[in-house]
């Protein structure tokens, strides 16, 4: 499915813009179509890369939000996240990754992700959280030093589970201090 082939089937609100960043062509494909099939989400643009998706940051409107691999070639998504925020400040960042790393996590937390996604997440719950402001870390003003939360998770999309078969999320409890 091209991005330019999905529709808006509720013309009278405005959907929120997502650029979608990640190196994997046939994941990038699928996740732009679970959000597709939002009325709140306009997945408008796919980079296969981070540098790709600053180069056209530079020069258009950004989005409202962009969806970040963790792990790419070149830039990752958490080295991303400030060149962003410089570019589009208004821009909500968020990190997906198949496993959850808490040191990544916290890096793109203080870099200034609005939160993260594991990539074998239920989609309609993510579509919910990218939409919901006050679900993004920023609105939870942390305690300075705080390990970074993980947000509720239920069941995987079944779409997703030929990409992600045998993947685990790793969850880092009681970080001491």
């Amino acid at each position: 499915m091209k991005m330019d082939d999905v529709s808006n089937t509720n013309p009278s609100s405005r959907r929120l813009r997502l650029w979608l960043v990640d190196d994997d062509d046939g994941l990038r494909g699928l996740i732009a179509e679970l959000l597709g099939r939002s009325d709140i989400i306009e997945c408008s643009r796919q980079f296969f890369s981070a540098e790709s998706a600053l180069d056209v940051l530079a020069q258009e409107s950004p989005p409202d939000i962009i969806l970040l691999d963790l792990n790419m070639p070149g830039m990752s998504g958490v080295e991303a996240i400030r060149p962003i925020k410089r570019l589009a400040g208004g821009t909500r960042v968020f990190i997906m990754t198949v496993f959850y790393d808490s040191i990544e996590v916290s890096r793109a937390r203080s870099a200034g992700a609005s939160g993260f996604v594991l990539k074998r997440d239920d989609w309609q719950e993510v579509i919910a959280r990218l939409q919901d402001e006050s679900a993004d870390w920023a609105a939870e003003s942390p305690k300075p030093g705080a390990p970074a939360s993980l947000p509720a998770r239920s069941r995987m999309t079944p779409g997703l589970q030929p990409y992600l078969a045998g993947a685990e999320a790793v969850v880092i409890v009681g970080a001491g201090t």
